[in-house]
């Protein structure tokens, strides 16, 4: 068993506890300005960290890149590399060896949503997810470098700034509500962007249907698709990890209809999506280095 992380689990119990002290000074302005930051900084995820960072399902310009980087910084889910390449694990080991899936289920659904966190990793799991980082380097994050390491390197001045100083400053001086409103509706924003995110590791690997692969734990859940921005359709996900829509088609993909609104206006490009006729015939026990994956050319 892992040793505890004692300043995870204390900063995470804090978030949580302060929300409840400030819940009843939230005003509806600081309310309504931070939901829309969460499908923002939400989108930030979705779109940033996992489909583009984790799985290169599409390229796009550079200040692109930048601004998704420090919007994202506001979300709290650690660096570009810590995220990407501990989610490259989840994928590789997910049936293979529980103790290198950093939020397997085997491990029940409270170590699957949020007990993961609280947890120091082994010498052994750091010792792989080093091998992968570097491979992410030298691969897919080649011309990302300067972007990913000035991440990691300005982490936490960055996600002071995007996370705290801004909404909350934002709040008080632009909208003019109290300092304890401002305070409340930051740390909801904050607790529903991270509950709406995890539930893609818990109850779409806990509950819903499979009718991509057996091999999985993942699921398709519905459910997980609304809070999550369409992350929910996670039984096809984990068989196509590629497509950067995560699913078979956009409806109920939030995150998907954006990215095809941005193919559409020629920011993003090289999308790789697998065709439906595809799917029918393949082999359902196919290797994954052999999938056939298309390039969106609508």
């Amino acid at each position: 068993m892992y040793d505890i992380d004692y300043r995870t689990l204390l900063f995470a119990s804090s978030i949580h506890i302060l929300f409840f002290r400030f819940i009843k000074n939230i005003s509806f302005k600081s309310f309504v300005f931070n939901i829309i930051l969460h499908y923002i900084y939400g989108l930030s995820i979705t779109c940033g960290l996992h489909r583009l960072w984790t799985h290169a399902s599409y390229e796009t310009y550079q200040p692109i890149k930048w601004i998704i980087m420090v919007v994202n910084s506001g979300t709290i889910m650690n660096s570009i590399e810590d995220w990407c390449s501990s989610h490259k694990m989840h994928h590789k080991y997910e049936e293979l060896c529980p103790d290198y899936d950093l939020y397997s289920i085997s491990r029940g659904f409270f170590y699957a949503h949020i007990g993961w966190l609280f947890f120091n990793r082994t010498n052994e799991f750091n010792k792989i997810k080093k091998d992968i980082t570097c491979d992410m380097y030298r691969t897919q994050w080649k011309k990302d470098t300067r972007l990913i390491e000035f991440n990691r390197d300005h982490y936490i001045p960055l996600m002071v700034t995007m996370s705290f100083l801004f909404p909350i400053g934002f709040c008080k001086c632009v909208l003019n509500t109290s300092w304890k409103s401002a305070i409340a509706g930051t740390l909801a924003r904050i607790l529903i962007t991270w509950h709406s995110t995890w539930l893609v590791n818990s109850l779409a690997h806990y509950s819903g249907t499979k009718p991509f692969t057996r091999n999985h734990t993942s699921c398709e859940n519905k459910i997980v698709s609304f809070f999550a921005f369409g992350e929910g359709f996670h039984n096809y996900h984990h068989m196509y990890p590629k497509d950067f829509r995560a699913s078979g088609d956009y409806e109920g993909n939030l995150s998907a209809q954006l990215l095809r609104g941005l193919y559409r206006l020629g920011l993003i490009w090289d999308c790789k999506y697998v065709k439906e006729a595809y799917r029918k015939t393949r082999n359902r026990n196919i290797d994954f280095k052999s999938i056939k994956y298309s390039i969106l050319d609508e």
